[in-house]
């Protein structure tokens, strides 16, 4: 378990989007229950800080999925809609509903 969140990490922080994205889903399938909203968040905030904003939205968007009811997710993708976005994370954010 460890060294998978390890090489998650490691993707989302080098900016590797698909890979962190695979491995995130991986994860989600093997381990549904253990994956706790703290994970999507740091998972998130590796990709943006890496410039892949638009990939750090779908992995919230991800954990809104597994954990609706958490206001930390809800609030970041808020921030997310409101924040100086570009293009691509403009788009996602459409995508998956929003933003009009």
């Amino acid at each position: 378990w460890g060294l998978e969140l390890v090489k998650l990490e490691a993707h989302a922080r080098a900016g590797h989007a698909e890979a962190a994205l695979g491995q995130l889903r991986a994860l989600m399938d093997r381990y549904p229950n253990r994956i706790p909203v703290s994970q999507y968040s740091a998972t998130a905030h590796q990709l943006r800080d890496a410039g892949e904003g638009a990939t750090a939205i779908e992995v919230l968007d991800l954990g809104l999925k597994r954990h609706p009811d958490s206001a930390e997710l809800d609030r970041l993708i808020g921030a997310a809609s409101k924040a100086g976005v570009d293009s691509a994370e403009l788009e996602m954010l459409r995508s998956l509903g929003y933003v009009e």
